[in-house]
């Protein structure tokens, strides 16, 4: 799914650098641009596009680049470094850190990326697990089918990383630098792929029923995500007023006919996504279980049909930090 997004967005990140960046008002105050890919830590094109498409501005230019990749601590920045290329035109350095707080020093980047990371919230908001709140959410792990006090939770929650995440940017970025944000943007009710996490909800049932996890554990579990609709984005990102929106283009979609996702490495896919929140929440030990239930549960659902994969739509958003 993100290749089919991929290719589009690098070629709007090389129209915006052509049209959009400044790299000689930069070049006046530093001797190089600073990049961050914020929550891909297992992908170096993006930022080789980044780089090649600056070069290729301003080729009389001795540029430096800096490059700093942030991801969540469990994921595998090991395979990125051990894969980045000897002769690569940049340095590169990985950040700890959320990247719903401060990164780096004020002023310190000239472009940001970040694609597939937004959607996931910085923590389950914590009325979803009180079991007094209307939005206790019993017997369930997301919002796609629970009671509208649980999806206005998520979506508050949701607006307050985006602003958190806007706020801390804005100070990292240089008046004039660029962000781009590529994230999955639709009403999730009308979004049936969207569907396999309520299937994993299942699973996680199945295994209570079976005596293999306790009904409390399962309960105070909920899938950290929020796909937000476009105009719910639009609208976090005015009230800011700190970037001026460049664009804002839905990517993504793709023609599956004769090409759907095998269902084991599908779920695979999803098991090196998904595995290390569930095994922090349950104890390591069950990620075979829990996606074996799940592969079984795909098989007999509608979830990998071709007019599914074909509504994954996503949102190409290009930001300006405006002048301080």
């Amino acid at each position: 799914m993100q290749r089919g997004g991929g290719p589009t967005s690098m070629t709007l990140i090389n129209e915006a650098i052509e049209d959009k960046l400044d790299i000689k008002q930069f070049l006046a105050t530093s001797n190089s641009i600073n990049i961050a890919d914020l929550g891909c830590s297992v992908g170096f094109l993006t930022v080789k596009n980044i780089v090649e498409s600056v070069r290729r501005k301003d080729p009389d230019e001795e540029i430096q680049f800096q490059v700093f990749f942030n991801d969540h601590v469990f994921n595998r920045y090991d395979k990125l470094f051990k894969f980045l290329p000897p002769n690569r035109q940049c340095f590169t350095a990985g950040v700890a850190g959320s990247i719903h707080g401060r990164l780096f020093p004020k002023g310190a980047l000239h472009f940001v990326n970040s694609s597939y990371a937004l959607y996931w919230l910085s923590k389950i908001p914590e009325e979803l697990i009180d079991k007094k709140s209307p939005a206790f959410n019993k017997g369930k792990i997301f919002y796609t089918s629970s009671s509208s006090q649980v999806v206005e939770a998520y979506a508050a929650q949701f607006n307050r990383d985006m602003e958190a995440f806007l706020n801390a940017r804005a100070e990292e970025l240089v008046p004039g630098g660029l962000m781009c944000l590529v994230l999955p943007c639709f009403e999730v009710k009308k979004y049936p792929l969207i569907e396999v996490v309520d299937l994993l909800g299942e699973c996680l049932i199945d295994m209570v029923n079976a005596g293999l996890l306790s009904e409390d554990k399962v309960d105070s579990f909920n899938f950290p995500r929020y796909n937000a609709t476009t105009e719910e984005i639009k609208d976090i990102i005015m009230k800011n007023d700190h970037f001026k929106i460049e664009m804002i283009q839905r990517i993504g979609t793709r023609d599956y006919q004769d090409k759907l996702p095998n269902i084991h490495m599908f779920t695979s896919c999803l098991q090196t996504s998904w595995g290390g929140m569930i095994e922090n929440h349950f104890g390591s030990g069950i990620l075979d279980e829990v996606f074996g239930l799940l592969r079984k549960k795909i098989v007999t659902s509608p979830v990998l049909t071709e007019a599914n994969m074909s509504a994954v739509s996503e949102c190409f958003i290009l930001l300006k930090r405006k002048a301080a």
